[in-house]
């Protein structure tokens, strides 16, 4: 199966055993996906180092689920902006999260 590629926002993370991370992302193009990042919390040697973060923007690629499964696998992540004034400013990060 070939990967799909597109430009999304992390919404929702949730930590998957003791390496892995299940995100919740808004996409351009795909809507909103749920991807297993498979060693996103081990840090250097993953394609999504240094992991993940909320309201992060970035390009991913992903694996599509396959049947009736419900997550698809995340391959790549390139973080392009952070939005460090969320991070600053609570009410706005609260107003980010609750989005």
């Amino acid at each position: 199966m070939a990967a799909e590629h597109d430009e999304g926002i992390v919404l929702r993370l949730t930590d998957f055993r003791e390496t892995s991370q299940i995100a919740a992302l808004f996409t351009a193009a795909h809507g909103q996906l749920r991807l297993i990042a498979k060693g996103a919390r081990r840090g250097t040697k993953t394609r999504v180092a240094p992991g993940l973060d909320l309201l992060e923007r970035g390009e991913l690629s992903f694996l599509p689920p396959r049947g009736a499964a419900e997550l698809g696998t995340l391959t790549e992540w390139v973080q392009r902006d952070a939005y460090a004034g969320l991070r600053r400013a609570p009410a706005r990060l609260y107003a980010g999260c609750y989005a």
